[in-house]
């Protein structure tokens, strides 16, 4: 096995005092809003206190002040390595899962709660066959997967009846963030496991307190018996799935049916963000007369041609990332630089630094859709990892970007749109660092009013 390697730099220990400021400006406020599940009043307050601004003028202050070196907080029982260069980020995400494992200690004690036998929380024991069952169903080596003409016909029926309910009334309705949730959850139950469970919100349901509970990680009590049910749920929903569904999938690629059951819960988990995406997506469309066009194109609809809704959906993400910390452990000590850094050094990457960098990034805080297609100038090529990088890269990240921009276009493609009295503003060429989904409202009208 090669001796393990970090970056290129030495870093830098940070004092006690610094090592405070970032705690108490980067990470606490990250954790609060909920690590595995949003906090709906957590968010609205770290919002309207701007906190993803304090955040990361302390980080780019680091960053120039010691050069783009990676820093060491000072944490009692810790040692915690921040990267502030993308360089730096490909590095450690290149070197997962060994010798830097996803399996983090704070990812394995949250998202046990609900998905114990994940891969994203496995050893290095157990996750090469259940990674190989994962990209085996996901199949993220394909650009398209090969059950999206079922799924499409799923995200046109649930968006299509979604626009309808809104528009019942005929003239202009708002379509906010519950509706369009429950619609979505519509689409990942049809997805995930066929049409019997579309009318039956248990998983979902049961998923989300177990989310819930998650998010306090350790401290979590136990919830044995919802556990219990929840896997149960998800076991006879794999067993039943009929073909064209994820379940059916991860079935056909797996020993057993244990094994099959076992990841299907991280798909569902992730889904969730797929639909956060999808509507901060609707709303900056709304917002943007000159994007509308994007909203009218199949979902895969890309390349050369100009950007459609996958772009759309790709450069909300970066705009707006659903994983707001990526995190991983060191499995061995690793020299990083000519220093060495222990086993059990944990390192954070902190998400919007590298996806709203202005010292990276082309126009950091614009929505430029069009650089996420061939041809040009690449979003990709920095340190901007919407669905991680490297050997332990999200293998549904085809599948998510697929089912929200099928539900962008499908909703847009039935409705003008429009902001909704006192929405934030999203048409400029400097969007916010923070879009509550909670409390975003995006107006439709018939496309004949």
């Amino acid at each position: 096995m090669p001796q393990p390697e970090g970056g290129r730099r030495d870093p830098v220990p940070l004092s006690a005092a610094a090592s405070a400021r970032v705690l108490a400006t980067v990470l606490a406020p990250l954790a609060a809003r909920g690590p595995v599940v949003r906090r709906p009043r957590v968010t609205y307050l770290a919002d309207s206190l701007r906190t993803t601004d304090r955040g990361l003028a302390t980080l780019l202050a680091l960053r120039r002040r010691y050069d783009g070196r990676p820093v060491v907080l000072r944490l009692p029982r810790t040692r915690v390595v921040l990267p502030l260069d993308p360089d730096d980020v490909r590095v450690l995400l290149d070197g997962s899962p060994w010798p830097f494992t996803p399996a983090s200690r704070e990812k394995v004690a949250a998202l046990g709660v609900f998905q114990p036998g994940g891969v994203l929380v496995s050893g290095p024991a157990q996750r090469p066959a259940r990674r190989a069952l994962v990209e085996e169903a996901l199949r993220p080596d394909l650009p398209v997967h090969p059950d999206t003409a079922v799924w499409q016909r799923v995200v046109d029926t649930e968006c299509g009846a979604l626009v309808e309910r809104t528009l019942w009334e005929g003239g202009g309705r708002e379509l906010a963030w519950p509706a369009f949730a429950a619609a979505f959850d519509r689409v990942v139950r049809r997805v995930a496991f066929g049409d019997a469970l579309a009318d039956d919100p248990r998983t979902t349901g049961l998923l989300r307190r177990l989310r819930r509970a998650a998010n306090l990680a350790y401290l979590a009590r136990p919830h044995r018996e919802e556990q219990e049910r929840f896997a149960r749920l998800v076991r006879d929903g794999v067993a039943g799935a009929p073909d064209g569904t994820l379940a059916a999938a991860a079935r056909a690629a797996a020993p057993d049916l244990d094994a099959a059951a076992a990841q299907v819960p991280h798909w569902l988990f992730a889904a969730d963000a797929a639909g956060m995406t999808a509507f901060r997506a609707l709303a900056v469309v709304a917002a943007r007369a000159e994007r509308a066009d994007l909203a009218g194109l199949p979902a895969e609809a890309a390349g050369h041609d100009g950007p459609g809704p996958r772009e759309a959906v790709l450069e909300t993400l970066r705009l707006w990332p659903t994983t707001l910390a990526i995190l991983r452990d060191g499995a061995a000590a690793t020299r990083w630089g000519g220093t060495w850094l222990p086993e059990g050094t944990r390192f954070v990457v902190v998400s919007q630094l590298f996806h709203r960098d202005p010292d990276h990034l082309v126009a950091p805080d614009a929505f430029a859709p069009g650089l996420w297609c061939d041809g040009g100038p690449r979003r990709d090529e920095t340190g901007v990892v919407p669905f991680s990088a490297g050997p332990a890269a999200c293998a549904g990240r085809e599948v998510a970007t697929f089912l929200a921009a099928a539900a962008l276009a499908a909703v847009a493609g039935r409705a003008d749109l429009a902001p909704a009295p006192g929405a934030p503003d999203l048409g400029g060429a400097h969007l916010p660092t923070e879009l509550d989904p909670y409390r975003l409202r995006v107006r439709l009208a018939r496309g004949d009013a």
